[in-house]
């Protein structure tokens, strides 16, 4: 699950309706991104009790004129307490941060801190060039800062990268590979032998898809030709071969339907095959593409 922190830090001199309006647009934008439980956003406490600007959370959401708005604000609300969200394994040394006296634009931002420290994501609302930035800086006594990231309507598309990045982080083998965009089709055959692959040999797959993204091969409007890393299949437009060749020689045959979207159907070891094998294999994997796609043979 990716946790939003709401950011209680927004400075002071604003009026209810203004207030009230960046929440609106903060929600619907963040709708977009949170069609399932897998984004939540939570909050310190009641939001009787949470004061932004003099005015308590509670009246803001009720100032709205618009019900879908407080209506899907009114379920969020209920995400409280803070500490009910911080997983067993998230060992918070809260008086390190105490001690450190974290800020944020000259307020308290010791629960931003401990967002941080539980690689959540800050939930601000755009009010300032300040809030409306992809990571917060939370200055310290130490002089050591935290950069927390952080969503403010606006940034959608560099969120959803976020999420992506922290959920790659989090997860192994199969998951990783569909972090890597926002569509990431594997196709049986594909699970199939990569399961079966040993975690070095699956490490190196991985390694090859993000190396190619990084360097714009694949998941690009303008890709970057490199025949070292994947090989374009003359008169296979349903197909291409991602290769990886040291220490071991692997082909990966997937199909790029769109900059952010791919197909993997097959994978196979260059020193199994034998004489017309590997042509085999890629016309087998352009079939099981086109299959999947509802393309006629």
């Amino acid at each position: 699950m990716n946790i939003f922190y709401f950011n209680e830090c927004i400075g002071e001199g604003y009026n209810i309706q203004t207030i009230c309006s960046a929440f609106e647009d903060s929600i619907i934008a963040f709708r977009k991104i949170c069609n399932n439980e897998q984004n939540k956003l939570v909050f310190e406490k009641d939001a009787r009790k949470i004061v932004l600007a003099g005015y308590p959370l509670e009246n803001i959401c009720r100032s709205s004129k618009k019900k879908d708005f407080r209506t899907l604000i009114y379920s969020y609300l209920m995400n409280y307490p803070l500490a009910k969200y911080i997983q067993i394994h998230q060992y918070i040394d809260e008086d390190a941060i105490l001690q450190n006296q974290y800020s944020f634009e000259n307020q308290d931002a010791t629960n931003l801190a401990i967002a941080y420290h539980c690689d959540w994501i800050a939930f601000s609302l755009p009010l300032s060039p300040a809030l409306c930035k992809d990571r917060l800086e939370l200055t310290s006594l130490s002089s050591v800062s935290l950069f927390l990231d952080n969503f403010y309507g606006d940034n959608i598309e560099t969120t959803e990268d976020t999420i992506r990045e922290k959920v790659f982080e989090k997860s192994n083998g199969l998951e990783k590979l569909k972090a890597l965009a926002k569509n990431v089709e594997v196709l049986p055959p594909f699970v199939d032998a990569f399961e079966h692959s040993t975690s070095v040999n699956q490490k190196l797959i991985l390694e090859r898809f993000e190396y190619a993204k990084r360097e714009r091969v694949i998941l690009s409007e303008q890709r970057v030709n490199d025949d070292v890393v994947v090989n374009t299949i003359p008169k296979r437009k349903y197909v291409e071969e991602l290769r990886v060749v040291n220490p071991i020689d692997i082909r990966v045959y997937f199909h790029q339907v769109d900059k952010d979207s791919i197909i993997v159907a097959s994978m196979n070891y260059k020193n199994r095959y034998g004489k017309g094998d590997q042509n085999n294999d890629i016309e087998s994997a352009e079939n099981m593409v086109k299959n999947h796609l509802g393309i006629k043979k």
